[in-house]
């Protein structure tokens, strides 16, 4: 027995685009009272991953709300696309665009950070990672990359 619990994955046909359109939607009103302007880039293809679609909306959930309460100003911008490298990796990135970004990368570990210490956990659950970097002057950059499997 362990001390931990992992749901077992219901792994089903998401359409990844449609996902991320469905949150953006949810969350922009949040994001237009900041003052924010949510985007979802266009699709270049459908994709669709086989993947449990409750906890990949966890993850993009948890990284679009971060992104909109941590940005100042701008926009925030969700892309879905193949990552480079394999046809078998997609990657969802959220940028926050125009914010000034820390003068090092945020790190997800502990107090302000445990809801994307979360999400990382969440991205493990799936065989995949969360990158996160800073560009100054440019803003942050929350890349999720998991197998399409």
């Amino acid at each position: 027995m362990t001390d931990s619990y992992e749901p077992e994955l219901k792994l089903e046909p998401t359409l990844c685009q449609g996902l991320v359109e469905a949150i953006a939607a949810s969350l922009r009103p949040g994001a237009q009272a900041k003052g924010l302007q949510l985007q979802v880039a266009d699709a270049t293809e459908d994709i669709i991953a086989r993947t449990d679609r409750r906890v990949l909306s966890r993850i993009v959930i948890g990284l679009v709300t971060y992104a909109i309460g941590n940005a100042k100003d701008g926009l925030v911008r969700i892309s879905v696309r193949r990552a480079e490298g394999g046809p078998r990796v997609i990657s969802i990135r959220v940028e926050e665009i125009g914010a000034p970004a820390a003068s090092s990368p945020p790190r997800a570990e502990g107090g302000v950070w445990s809801g994307l210490s979360l999400c990382h956990s969440f991205a493990a659950m799936l065989g995949g990672r969360i990158a996160i970097s800073s560009e100054r002057g440019q803003g942050n950059a929350y890349v999720l990359e998991f197998p399409e499997r």
